[in-house]
């Protein structure tokens, strides 16, 4: 989530995490959140996977994780809708980011390519 609140503070847009106001996140509400923006005509933007967690968690390192199940219900709710931005490159499975975007830590700087 950090990835997206990051972007989201660059650009001036708004996260689950402000509709739900205090709310305990699940996957249930982050559906309805999606189907709720949908219905309202908001603009969904895509940063797509964090590339380097993915690439980590292949090669044993730590940070490392498998794909997010919540992003690949993201992407299934929000195919087809015309509202839907994608705002970020791909370069194979394990490459690809938004550029320039940068979380800290010991993270990369997207894009992310091995």
């Amino acid at each position: 989530m950090k990835r997206v609140e990051a972007y989201a503070r660059r650009i001036g847009a708004e996260t689950i995490n402000d509709w739900l106001a205090g709310r305990k996140w699940s996957l249930e509400l982050n559906a309805v959140w999606v189907h709720e923006m949908k219905e309202q005509g908001r603009r969904l933007i895509d940063i797509g996977p964090h590339f380097e967690r993915r690439w980590r968690f292949i090669k044993g390192l730590e940070k490392g994780q498998p794909p997010s199940d919540v992003y690949a219900l993201e992407r299934r709710l929000l195919k087809g809708y015309p509202l839907y931005e994608k705002h970020f490159i791909r370069g194979g499975r394990y490459g690809g980011g938004v550029p320039g975007l940068s979380i800290g830590e010991d993270w990369a700087t997207e894009p992310f390519f091995p």
